[in-house]
């Protein structure tokens, strides 16, 4: 079992893409409308139509992380790599206070978006993240060993990031550079933290068979057989 990082991506949205297909969810259903705590603005001022189509494509006007050297840390929010005892209120309260990057639908941005969606899911289901992408996705598909925790910590198989001449070991604040040469601080210790808001960008576990599974259900045209 492994950590999936942004592979958690595609696991949350076709738990969004199921609930859409069964009549709980629209492409053009407000986010606000579930999570009225997250009103980010646009550039010019005004709060931002963003739909859940804006999430799925990362055209929200999102990004990914705040600048800790200028921003205050009661301001900062959590991108679903490093630790934290924020939950989806708190963290997504806190990210709605950074204007977004353009207007919704305008710009392609990778981002923060699909954690935002996992939000909406949990609401509208009533539960965690977790049960709910388990309802919908990983448990018909008997992806019995993909999940947010891990029931076996035996199995977990030890993270490591490049390195040079060789990869390393992750630590617990492991700093990562990402493509625009900034540095993300990856928790891999996030995963045992009950506390931690679930995270639909970044926060689930698995396997290579499960994932398979999911991959070729989806080659196969989307159900189970």
């Amino acid at each position: 079992m492994f950590r999936l990082a942004s592979v958690t991506k595609p696991l949350v949205a076709a738990t969004a893409l199921a609930l859409i297909d069964k009549g709980r969810l629209a492409l053009g259903s407000l986010v606000r409308d579930y999570l009225p705590y997250f009103r980010p603005r646009q550039p010019d001022g005004k709060i931002a139509d963003i739909t859940i189509k804006h999430l799925l494509t990362h055209t929200a006007g999102l990004s990914y992380g705040a600048d800790p050297k200028t921003t205050p840390p009661e301001r900062m929010f959590n991108s679903g790599l490093s630790d934290t005892d924020l939950d989806f209120q708190e963290n997504f309260s806190r990210l709605s206070t950074f204007p977004l990057l353009a207007v919704p639908g305008t710009l392609w941005s990778y981002s923060i978006a699909i954690d935002v969606l996992g939000a909406v899911i949990a609401q509208i289901e009533g539960c965690s993240l977790d049960e709910a992408v388990r309802r919908h996705v990983t448990g018909p598909l008997g992806m019995s060993d993909t999940g947010f925790s891990v029931s076996d910590p035996r199995r977990l198989a030890t993270p490591y990031a490049d390195g040079d001449p060789k990869a390393v070991r992750m630590s617990d604040h492991h700093l990562v550079p990402d493509d625009d040469s900034n540095l993300l601080t990856f928790a891999p210790t996030r995963l045992f933290n009950p506390t931690a808001f679930q995270s639909g960008g970044a926060g689930m576990v698995g396997t290579a068979p499960d994932l398979i599974s999911f991959l070729e259900t989806i080659r196969q045209g989307g159900a189970p057989s």
